[in-house]
């Protein structure tokens, strides 16, 4: 694996990207959740919504400086809110959150130390030691698990749960990769072309918790065929011929 950048002796700056369609029932409190982690910069991304959640995100602006609004363009859709989120971003460090709660906020301090260690993608990871997965459908469990193992254990990427969106990325990972997925995959996808790249991959344990408000917007049958797509992409990295 490429080494990770060389560290600047200055403190990373740190952006929480937060991608948010109808949670007008979580948003105000994921904001105040987050900045309890004093991030110097919450990108809130409006993903089309049609209830009353762009309200709250201004309410909550007008009393968090750090708050930059992003309003999804090009039509509804996870994959087009995180890449406005991450193009906005301006930090050294990029975290993307889920605006239902579902990750464990405290978890990103670690991450960002694990950055500062030399590592360019920090994943939080539900499938090692300390992690776990709490209030969830089994199925969305049991892919969940099956989708990290083959492609830790057939395609080699350091980390044992590559379909979690809970992660820290060097902001110049995030600048040498393009995307094409088109829908929650894009998580993934990022991750494993980053491996494909060299960059430095490593874990930590977080715990996930599903949802207490609102419908997950997550469908395992409907999108499992993208994340089939993107573990070959990985097994084939491994396997790929090295230039000599």
């Amino acid at each position: 694996m490429r080494r990770g950048s060389n560290i600047p002796k200055r403190k990373l700056k740190l952006s929480v990207v937060v991608p948010a369609h109808n949670e007008e029932a979580n948003i105000e409190r994921i904001i105040s959740e987050v900045e309890k982690i004093r991030p110097d910069e919450l990108v809130v991304v409006d993903d089309c919504s049609t209830d009353r959640t762009a309200e709250k995100i201004k309410k909550r602006k007008r009393k968090h400086a750090n708050i930059k609004v992003v309003t999804g363009e090009g039509g509804r859709g996870f994959h087009k809110a995180l890449k406005a989120g991450f193009a906005a971003a301006t930090g050294d460090v990029v975290v993307p959150v889920m605006g239902d709660l579902c990750d464990r906020l405290a978890d990103i301090p670690k991450m960002v130390a694990k950055v500062g260690e030399g590592y360019d993608v920090v994943c939080g990871s539900r499938h090692v030691e300390g992690g776990a997965i709490l209030n969830s459908e089994g199925i969305k469990t049991q892919f969940s698990k099956i989708v990290g193992s083959l492609n830790h254990y057939l395609g080699g990427i350091p980390t044992k749960d590559v379909t979690n969106a809970f992660k820290a990325y060097r902001k110049h990972v995030l600048h040498s990769i393009e995307p094409k997925a088109k829908s929650f995959d894009i998580s993934m996808e990022i991750t494993v072309k980053a491996y494909g790249k060299g960059y430095r991959i490593t874990d930590i344990a977080t715990v996930w918790t599903g949802r207490k408000k609102g419908k997950s917007k997550f469908k395992v049958f409907r999108q499992g065929p993208d994340y089939l797509k993107w573990t070959l992409l990985c097994i084939g990295y491994r396997f790929k011929p090295k230039k000599h």
